[in-house]
């Protein structure tokens, strides 16, 4: 069996736990706004081709002012 001793600082930095904070708002922040795009990929997608159902996609995107750059992959079922 093995135990572990901490010698020096006990007290955990309060800094390292707020950056950890902000490093999951964005991560989230981030997500949310691919979600988001991946959405309306898809509406726009239904809405101008003959696509009944989007089964799957993989797109990167970039934001540039007020532009998205998407390109990708999208399997669908025809109409």
């Amino acid at each position: 069996m093995a135990k572990i001793v901490k010698f020096g600082n006990f007290e955990e930095n309060p800094e390292e736990n707020k950056e950890k904070a902000i490093d999951e708002v964005v991560s989230q922040s981030q997500s949310d706004e691919e979600m988001q795009i991946k959405k309306a990929v898809e509406e726009h997608i239904l809405a101008n081709f003959a696509v009944k159902n989007v089964l799957g996609m993989d797109i990167v995107y970039k934001i540039n002012k007020s532009d998205i750059g998407v390109i990708g992959t999208v399997a669908y079922e025809h109409k």
